[in-house]
């Protein structure tokens, strides 16, 4: 096992003053994008709890995604999980979904939670914020991402429009 004296992209976050630098963001988030692909296309495997802790650095500033711990493994082109697992600031819909039987698609959900981590570089905020579960779970579910700290970059907002 390597070791990754980078720390995460959590501390890169609480280091930075108001969001990380554009161009920084933009080469750390393709990294994550790519880690994703090779985890859903090439590995079979969805992360079910992509955050900012769980992606570190290594020396050359590069991202290593870890803890898959809460993890699913899927078999040709069926990514369907079930449960809830993981951080609820980075929870898709329809994760809090009322439906008793909830089935989603595994890489929507892993795509949703970059989204949510990619704002997080970007502003050092989140788009979806409540003080309790059941309030974040309305959230989710009736209301817009608040998407204005990203307005100075539409290319990125708009990106994060499509993810969510």
């Amino acid at each position: 096992m390597d070791y990754l004296n980078g720390g995460s992209m959590a501390d890169k976050i609480k280091q930075s003053e108001n969001g990380m630098p554009l161009e920084q963001v933009r080469k750390l988030f393709r990294q994550l994008v790519s880690a994703l692909y090779y985890c859903h296309e090439v590995s079979g495997i969805i992360h079910r709890d992509v955050k900012p802790e769980n992606i570190m650095l290594n020396k050359a500033n590069e991202i290593v995604l870890c803890d898959f711990g809460v993890s699913n493994l899927f078999k040709s082109e069926n990514d369907l999980i079930k449960g809830s697992t993981g951080t609820i600031k980075f929870f898709a819909p329809e994760i809090v979904s009322p439906e008793k039987t909830k089935i989603m698609r595994g890489k929507k959900v892993d795509i949703w939670a970059a989204g949510i981590t990619l704002y997080n570089m970007m502003t050092k905020q989140f788009p979806f914020e409540a003080k309790t579960i059941p309030q974040m779970q309305h959230i989710l579910l009736h209301e817009p991402p608040k998407l204005e700290l990203v307005n100075e970059h539409p290319d990125l907002k708009n990106l994060l429009e499509r993810i969510f």
